[in-house]
Order: structure tokens, then C-alpha cells, then sequence
């Protein structure tokens, strides 16, 4: 028997992944920690055995991503002491992830120090979904990490659209290229990038686009969506240059602020998530992906 651990920051997959074992013909127990606060804002955890030591977890460390670590490190620890062989984790959305080298002197390298800490803490093997990662990154080079790909998702929701010869895909800045490239490629479309420049952690200048895209269908999309300015930015550009309908596309939603807002002010045709992190535009399951991950683990 398969046992799965949900964390806080995953309860919303459980029953997606439910239906997706029980269409897989897979036995397996999907059941959530038991959490709580003290009136200090301390945290108490509970990881209910009664069917079984789980060894795979799921978390989502969006919202409240300070909370959703120090759950996730009393998770693992607690299962270690249970007796819990082979810990394997999948983070849908794993938080501090995004700075993964020094830019001034002095700086923290986040993703580094959150991964060490994870991995001391007994997973053998962690599962992460569209990570922002560089060729030299530690989490690559250090650490039993697969970086799974969603864009086969959005594949599968591109293709029934009508009339997709008149579509570009375009990503918003040269570092998600990768990921323009390859869902343009399932869908046999030219794909671009635009060319940005960040004025700091929350405002980009975005300048100029590496196709021609006048009279196109865009498809913009990206590996996650915060404060949603680079989004905006390359929205408004897209419309100077002259699109048709633009479809807004990212595997992580956050929407911080006032970004849901801004984006539905917009004047776009679609926009469409995964549900890495739930919102209300979270269209696309990734409990398929996990699961079929979890099969092959287990053979």
C-alpha cells in the first residue's frame, strides 16, 4: 500500500490525486497532517499512522511560505522518527526558490540554504514543478532533485483551440524561453521571447520582442506569476505591436497585490494555471503528473 502524507499547502490535490490513483488502478492512501497553532502562532503537527508510515509528501509552500517551511521540516523530521524509509517529496510550489546565486555582496542564496535544509531533514528524493533554474544552480548539481515540466498540460489545453496556425508563443523575458520553446514545439508554432530589463524586485522595463507577432493569437507563458508586472508590461507591448487575442499562461499563480486584478483589467482573452498553487484560475491538474511519478518509484 502507497501512503501520502498532504501538507497544509496541498490539501486541494487530495481529491484530484484520489481520482488519479483509483483511475491507475493503484492502491493508495491519501490523507492529511493534522495542524494547528498554539496562541503563540507556534506550530503543532500530528502525522495520523493508523493506516500506515507515510513516505511521500506533498506540500505547497504558497501561501504563508515562512509557516508552510517550518511545517514541512516538523513533517519530516517527525516521519524520520517514525521509522519512514526512502522519504520522497514533492513540492508543487516550492517557496525561496527564485534567488539562486548572489547579486550584491552579502546577500542571502535562498534557494541553496531552503534546499540544504530540506534534504538534511531526510528526503532522499524531492519532486519540484517548473523551478526557475540555472545550468550551475547547487539544486542541480548537489541534491537528488527532478525538475518536472507542466508543459504538456498546457499543451493538451492549447490544441483544441481553433484556428492555431495564426498563434505565437511568447515568453515574457529570456530566462523562460525554455519553456515557450518546448509548448510551442507540441504545438508546431513559432515561439519568441521578449527582451526586459529589471529596475528591482518588483518593476521591469520591458523593450522589445524577438518576432514578429503583428496580427498574431499570443500565447504568453511563463513559469510563475507574482506581483504580475512583467506579465502587464509584456501585455501592454504585445498590444503596441499590434496582436489579436492574447492568452495568459503560467504554472504557478500567485497573484500577489492587486496582480488578479490588474490582469483581469486587462482586456486578455483567457488566462490559466495549474493548480501548484490553488486560484481561481488553476485549470490544469498536476495530480496526474505526481501520480505517474509516484508509479514509477514504486516499480
Amino acid at each position: 500500500m502507497i501512503n501520502i502524507i498532504l501538507l497544509s499547502g496541498a490539501q486541494h490535490l487530495h481529491k484530484y490525486l484520489e481520482t488519479e490513483f483509483y483511475k491507475s488502478n493503484i492502491d493508495a492512501n491519501v490523507y492529511s497532517v493534522e495542524l494547528k497553532f498554539f496562541p503563540d502562532s507556534e506550530q503543532y503537527i500530528r502525522i495520523p499512522i493508523e493506516k500506515g508510515i507515510p513516505n511521500y509528501v506533498i506540500q505547497s509552500m504558497f501561501d504563508n511560505p515562512d509557516k508552510k517551511f517550518v511545517e514541512t521540516i516538523l513533517a519530516l523530521y517527525t516521519l524520520k522518527d517514525l521509522g519512514a524509509k526512502n522519504l520522497v517529496c514533492f513540492f508543487t510550489y516550492l517557496a525561496y526558490a527564485r534567488q539562486d546565486r548572489r547579486i550584491k555582496e552579502g546577500e542571502a542564496i535562498s534557494q541553496s540554504i531552503i534546499v540544504k535544509t530540506l534534504f538534511n531533514s531526510g528526503i532522499e528524493k524531492a519532486f519540484v514543478f517548473d523551478v526557475h533554474i540555472r545550468g550551475e544552480s547547487e539544486i542541480i548539481s548537489k541534491f537528488n532533485i527532478i525538475n518536472l515540466s507542466c508543459v504538456n498540460l498546457f499543451a493538451d489545453y492549447f490544441r483544441s483551440f481553433k484556428n492555431r496556425e495564426d498563434f505565437v508563443v511568447i515568453s515574457p523575458d529570456e530566462g523562460s524561453f525554455d519553456i515557450a520553446k518546448r509548448l510551442a514545439n507540441e504545438l508546431n508554432l513559432i515561439a519568441g521571447y521578449t527582451k526586459k530589463k529589471r529596475l528591482d524586485g518588483s518593476h521591469v522595463k520591458i523593450s522589445d520582442i524577438s518576432v514578429d507577432v503583428k496580427s498574431k493569437n499570443v500565447i504568453i507563458i511563463d513559469d510563475i506569476i507574482s506581483t504580475g508586472n512583467t506579465m502587464l508590461e509584456t501585455i501592454d507591448l504585445l498590444k503596441e505591436r499590434g496582436v489579436k487575442d492574447i492568452y495568459v499562461s503560467a504554472t504557478h499563480g500567485l497573484f500577489v497585490n492587486d496582480a488578479l486584478k490588474k490582469l483581469k483589467e486587462a482586456n486578455i482573452k483567457d488566462l490559466v494555471t495549474t493548480n501548484t498553487v490553488l486560484n481561481e484560475f488553476a485549470k490544469l491538474d498536476v495530480s496526474k503528473i505526481i501520480v505517474k511519478e509516484i508509479i514509477n518509484n514504486e516499480n
